[in-house]
């Protein structure tokens, strides 16, 4: 018994624990205070818990124990804090993760890849004069005139041609290329640029000489629809119509609606029952738009013939390099070809194997910011003039938005409402370097310091939490097509009577009748979190649910009936 204090202490002998605490019967009556409510429920707590170092509290013990027992808990409780912290921090900061999917994916889930061919001869010889004789007239008139021995329909076709063709390839005498012409009454000519190149490009079946669509040989016209690139008129299977792709004000909605280019047959369903985030319906038939197959192998893929006239290949216009251009795409994406393509030799027999890559999303992380899960859905965010969203989609409208915003115009492939002027030969260097400005303004961080930088701010182009793209496995071998009729016809040497002509084969098909998709999901959920903290609590000091409850019990109800009982 202490006399300063006036209070008596039972310890169990055995285990040094502190039994009960109480006041001398010598002190006056009435109700403990609350620092003698607590001091005894803590002695009371500190025998009966389970966290590691508290108990030592309650027992009589050197005063050197009892500071290293505190130091050793208090230690644990601060690296604990910190761990949870660091964990927590993460969910926060971090709450999404992409991990390979549990299950294979068939093939005949996903749409047949799109496929965009783009010749390299923008305008038969056979139709006009060449890009270059159009640039020497105009380049010795040094203007464009009533009285000029170029005319007005020369004059347009050049105009449109510039759209496309390589201006380096027009100077023979090692200049560099640039077009010096003063054009001026180019305002005053009202130049259709889709339907004018679209006129002058070659017709689909000379280009393509036979096609295969699986096992069935289809018209060409049953295949493929026009679509306008920067690399002008090319020719997309497989692709949504251009009503299905773009918003209701725009010109490509208008002009480019694919389904008036696409004859409807047993083969080829256009009927929309797609989409990249609920894929196809489930009452969807094998024949559906976009289409799909139902096993790997050339045999169930896309065979094409392609043809190359060299007595209208244009030089001039693109160089030495002819042939075609191939891009593999979403369906439901623009295709650009700038960004990818494939090159396709003449000559060459191609086949092209396909691998999806497939991004799925769990519905549960809708409920973070797409800042924090990296991806938008469809619906978080419209675009101006396509009706989904994906981000080579996102990306082509904001560079249509900036170089309006910097030329006051938008080059003819870009999306744009009826209203938005189209650049002429007078803004090319404008509009060619305005891709190149932006990504160096994104890449600095500019913000709001010039020309611009509010539409390069807005930009935001994450990508979709579902998205489909495709790699290609490229194989090629020699194909003597000229050889092989010698043969057939036994002649010595090609005819002058026959065509000057080369042919590629083309086969696309998938690689795989299944593949592993990747898959966004929540980092941890919150039983996963509340796991990893309890694991940490349990790891330093002992903690568990149980833990709380008896903190609670201890210094609530038990603190309550200590500090009202009244003293002996």
């Amino acid at each position: 018994m202490s006399a300063a204090s006036d209070i008596m202490t039972v310890i169990d002998p055995e285990s040094n624990i502190v039994l009960e605490t109480t006041k001398s019967s010598n002190s006056p009556k009435g109700k403990k205070t609350l620092w003698q409510a607590f001091n005894e429920t803590f002695l009371e707590y500190s025998g009966n818990t389970a966290l590691h170092g508290v108990p030592y509290f309650s027992q009589q013990r050197p005063l050197r124990e009892n500071i290293f027992w505190f130091c050793v808990l208090l230690l644990s409780i601060f690296y604990c804090a910190t761990s949870v912290l660091q964990t927590f921090g993460k969910w926060k900061e971090r709450p999404v993760i992409v991990s390979f999917s549990e299950t294979a994916v068939d093939i005949s889930n996903i749409p047949f890849p799109a496929v965009t061919i783009c010749s390299e001869t923008k305008r038969p010889l056979l139709k006009g004069p060449s890009f270059g004789e159009l640039y020497t007239k105009l380049r010795d008139m040094g203007a464009f005139s009533e009285n000029s021995n170029i005319t007005s329909t020369e004059l347009k076709d050049f105009l449109a041609l510039a759209q496309v063709c390589e201006l380096e390839y027009l100077n023979s005498n090692g200049d560099d290329g640039s077009v010096d012409i003063d054009v001026t009454d180019m305002g005053k000519l009202q130049i259709d640029y889709i339907a004018r190149l679209s006129k002058m490009a070659p017709k689909l079946s000379t280009i393509n000489g036979g096609h295969f669509w699986g096992s069935n040989e289809l018209n060409i016209s049953q295949l493929y629809a026009k679509t306008f690139t920067e690399e002008g008129v090319c020719y997309t299977f497989n692709g949504l119509n251009g009503t299905d792709i773009y918003r209701e004000n725009t010109v490509q909605y208008q002009v480019m609606g694919l389904q008036s280019f696409i004859e409807v047959s047993e083969e080829i369903n256009r009927t929309l029952s797609w989409s990249l985030e609920k894929g196809y319906a489930i009452d969807s038939p094998l024949n559906t738009y976009p289409a799909r197959v139902t096993s790997c192998g050339n045999s169930v893929g896309l065979t094409a013939v392609l043809l190359d006239l060299k007595e209208n290949n244009d030089y001039t216009c693109r160089g030495p390099t002819q042939g075609y251009k191939l891009i593999l795409h979403s369906p439901n994406t623009v295709p650009s070809v700038a960004k990818r393509y494939v090159r396709i030799d003449m000559a060459k027999e191609v086949s092209i194997a396909v691998k999806p890559k497939y991004m799925q999303t769990s519905g549960d992380i809708a409920v973070f910011a797409p800042e924090k899960r990296q991806c938008y859905f469809e619906h978080e965010r419209p675009l101006r003039f396509f009706k989904t969203y994906n981000s080579d989609n996102c990306e082509l409208e904001c560079l249509t938005n900036y170089t309006l915003n910097k030329c006051n115009c938008v080059r003819f492939s870009m999306p744009r409402t009826t209203d938005m002027p189209v650049c002429n030969l007078d803004a090319m260097d404008c509009y060619t370097s305005a891709e190149e400005d932006m990504l160096l303004k994104k890449f600095n961080g500019h913000r709001g310091n010039g020309d611009g930088d509010d539409v390069v701010d807005q930009c935001n182009c994450l990508p979709s939490c579902t998205s489909l793209d495709y790699d290609m496995q490229i194989s090629k071998g020699r194909l003597d097509v000229k050889t092989t009729f010698m043969n057939m016809l036994k002649l010595d040497k090609w005819s002058d009577d026959l065509p000057d002509i080369e042919l590629s084969l083309l086969t696309i098909y998938f690689k795989n009748n299944q593949f592993i998709a990747t898959k966004r999901s929540k980092l941890f959920s919150f039983y996963d979190l509340l796991s990893n903290c309890g694991g940490i609590g349990g790891l330093f000091i002992g903690f568990s649910l149980l833990s709380i409850a008896e903190v609670l019990f201890h210094f609530t109800m038990r603190l309550w009936a200590n500090w009202k009982t009244k003293k002996e």
